[in-house]
């Protein structure tokens, strides 16, 4: 009977810590299996999270170690293709190489990593980079090569007068292929923020984003100029363009006035300059030529649609373009696909390609062009038409040289980049679709094309030469707004005339109608044209410290305009101040090319 009540009394145990909802009552024994239990689980969590670090870092150092050998044979390649089109590039290696990269830091692990507090931008940074050099060898580099002999700048240099076209039509559709193709890793890349990374991987990302924008750059340039090329030289029959050749001694706003004019024929690569003739046959008209906006007309007058010499003070070349080929046929001589303007600093820069050049007269050099064309033409020839002849001469020459197939291309592209950057070529044509492309490789002059664009342009109001003299310097300051969604920008452009005391030795033609007495002689009057970003405004303007004002004009595209007129007298200075303010986002701050002063394009930018 004594066992029965022992074994009732442990049942009776049991139950009650069944029941019982103390945990003190119950027995020491099942709590610490319960401990054990969830011990247990930590600890294989932990071993989970530990093989998972493990794996990442055998992953990482996969990666690291294939972009280690990589990226130097990327960069190499690249340069391969730049400098040598025809070495050799051991591209299948690149690509076992990148993709080794790309899948070991691809997967679940890495998707979870990345988002962890503290790591995971790091680890996402590492997958996007890994990822881009993968995009590049295996989707850039190929047709690049495949297109290196379209792209190379030798294949640019005439043979007998005619560039071959072939490799270039060939090249578009292959450089269009590794320019898409590239533009997304672009965009992936350059929204890592170093900022938000560790050292060890900030560095590599900042110079991975560099390197891939300059070759973006490179490929935008590749993909404009193999777009654009072979149309503008001819390769769909006949092209006829205007060329104006500007002289900066008497400044417009695109550069300067018109000095001499001629046809230049591209027909299937073969390129020629013809018809050469002064700006004095043509025009002026005595009603205005169709094509001057009425906004335009109420800043400049008519004149830009009346004197040929005239059209460029419009700042948008295109529109000056236009104007000037209506004059042109309007001459009776026939009918042009485009207009180029091109300034004898431009021509200096041609020089330092082709070296001298026989002239009418003599040689002509990259040192000597400028002072020459700009200032000594005037005492060689004291009569405007042969003034005009001799700057056709030249211009001839020196055209002929840098196409004659003895130049090098790389030099002379070199040459015209500069030129083009500097405002001092620009190229228009009437075909909507290759004129989208001259804008977008930067020799389109648009200013309507860049709306968050400001300028500052030089029109000569003394009716001579003197602007050869005309010094500028200019500064630009950006100020952003605290959200980022506007930018005030204050430019100072300070004018100095250098113009000699003793006036009287000057001929009477530079000193033009300052000579003729409504302006005391060696006074330079210019007519400073200033505008605002497109949608924005002229805040102020100052000139050496008095806030002075003027009329507000709107240009049509929603740009403010003011006018202002400044006089100097020999060795005079004046600084204006111009504040204007407009939208957030790139915007050059354009400038007239001087004889010594290339066409701003500062960049002002938030956010």
């Amino acid at each position: 009977m004594a066992d029965v009540r022992e074994d009732d009394t442990r049942e009776q145990d049991v139950l009650d810590d069944l029941l019982t909802d103390d945990d003190a009552a119950r027995p020491a024994r099942g709590r610490r299996t319960g401990r054990r239990i969830v011990g247990w689980s930590i600890a294989a969590l932990l071993v989970a999270v530990v093989a998972a670090a493990a794996l990442l870092a055998l992953d990482a150092l996969r990666a690291r170690d294939a972009l280690a050998e990589a990226v130097p044979l990327v960069q190499a390649a690249e340069q391969q293709l730049e400098a040598d089109p025809t070495a050799d590039v051991d591209l299948a290696h690149l690509q076992d190489l990148t993709t080794t990269a790309r899948t070991s830091t691809d997967g679940p692990l890495w998707w979870l990593a990345a988002r962890l507090p503290g790591l995971g931008a790091d680890v996402h940074a590492v997958s996007v980079s890994a990822d881009a050099v993968d995009v590049v060898t295996h989707d850039v580099l190929p047709p690049l090569l495949a297109a290196r002999d379209g792209v190379d700048l030798a294949a640019l240099r005439p043979v007998d007068g005619r560039v071959d076209l072939a490799p270039i039509q060939a090249a578009a559709p292959l450089v269009r292929e590794a320019s898409d193709a590239l533009a997304g890793v672009v965009a992936d890349v350059a929204a890592l923020d170093p900022a938000e990374l560790r050292g060890a991987v900030a560095g590599p990302v900042e110079s991975l984003q560099a390197g891939l924008a300059t070759l973006d750059e490179q490929l935008t340039s590749a993909r404009a100029v193999t777009t654009v090329l072979p149309p503008l030289l001819g390769a769909d029959g006949e092209q006829r363009y205007l060329v104006l050749f500007l002289t900066n001694s008497e400044l417009r706003s695109a550069g300067g006035i018109p000095g001499a004019l001629a046809v230049l024929t591209a027909d299937d690569g073969r390129v020629a300059l013809t018809d050469q003739v002064s700006t004095a046959d043509v025009g002026p008209f005595d009603d205005p030529v169709p094509g001057l906006a009425p906004e335009d007309a109420e800043i400049f007058g008519d004149r830009p649609a009346r004197y040929i010499q005239d059209t460029t003070m419009l700042p948008d070349f295109p529109s000056a373009a236009s104007l000037a080929a209506t004059m042109w046929e309007a001459s009776g001589r026939g009918a042009v696909d485009g207009v180029i303007s091109v300034d004898p600093v431009a021509l200096s820069y041609v020089l330092t390609s082709t070296g001298p050049v026989d002239v009418p007269g003599g040689r002509i050099d990259a040192d000597g062009a400028v002072d020459l064309l700009l200032s000594g033409a005037y005492a060689m020839f004291p009569e405007p038409a042969q003034q005009d002849e001799f700057f056709a001469g030249v211009s001839a020459a020196v055209f002929g040289s840098a196409l004659g197939g003895a130049v090098d291309p790389s030099l002379l592209a070199t040459a015209v980049e500069r030129a083009a950057q500097e405002h001092r070529i620009n190229v228009w044509s009437r075909d909507a679709d290759l004129q989208a492309d001259l804008v977008g490789l930067g020799v389109g002059g648009s200013l309507a094309a860049e709306p968050a664009a400001s300028g500052v342009f030089l029109n000569d109001g003394t009716g001579a030469k003197l602007d050869y003299y005309l010094d500028v310097e200019t500064t630009s300051v950006a100020a952003c707004a605290a959200d980022a969604d506007a930018v005030t920008l204050t430019r100072t452009v300070t004018l100095t005339s250098s113009v000699p005391a003793d006036v009287a030795q000057l001929p009477w033609y530079v000193l033009g109608s300052a000579g003729a007495g409504s302006l005391e002689p060696g006074v330079l009057r210019t007519n400073v044209a200033i505008y605002s970003p497109a949608g924005g405004s002229i805040d102020s303007i100052a000139r050496d410290g008095v806030v002075i004002g003027g009329d507000v004009h709107d240009d049509g595209a929603g740009r403010q305009v003011t006018v202002v007129t400044v006089e100097l007298a020999p060795g005079e200075s004046t600084t204006l101040t111009v504040t204007t303010s407009g939208a957030a986002g790139a915007g050059g701050t354009w400038m007239t090319p001087t004889a010594r002063h290339g066409g701003d394009a500062a960049v002002a930018t938030c956010g």
